[in-house]
């Protein structure tokens, strides 16, 4: 992440999409909230897996409906996003979880839905 978290301007919103076993409890929001010093405008989402553990297929199948869809969505309404990953999640092929950044509580705020098992 160093190479992202160095970077002072993106020009256009940033999405990350990070997909690893352990992203559940992940610490890189934290770490960007807290760093004074970082000359970076924070990336707008960050995309998790929302598993400890991440399988292939769900991996697979989580990041491409997303990947599909997000071109389609108002980057300002975070409606649209949580209504993306609660159908991923509804699907039972997956839990992604999402970090907005808050620009005037300058802190990111997240939104998860559980995988309903089926």
């Amino acid at each position: 992440m160093a190479p992202v978290l160095s970077m002072e301007n993106y020009g256009e919103p940033i999405f990350l999409a990070v997909s690893a076993c352990g992203t559940d409890k992940q610490l890189l929001t934290k770490y960007i909230r807290e760093r004074k010093d970082l000359k970076i405008i924070p990336p707008n989402y960050i995309f998790f897996i929302n598993q400890e553990l991440v399988s292939w297929k769900d991996a697979l199948l989580n990041w491409t409906i997303l990947y599909h869809q997000i071109d389609n969505l108002d980057i300002t309404n975070k409606m649209d996003f949580q209504d993306l990953l609660s159908r991923i999640a509804g699907s039972g092929l997956g839990s992604l979880k999402y970090y907005r950044w808050d620009v005037k509580d300058r802190r990111y705020k997240f939104f998860q839905r559980q995988q309903q098992l089926v």
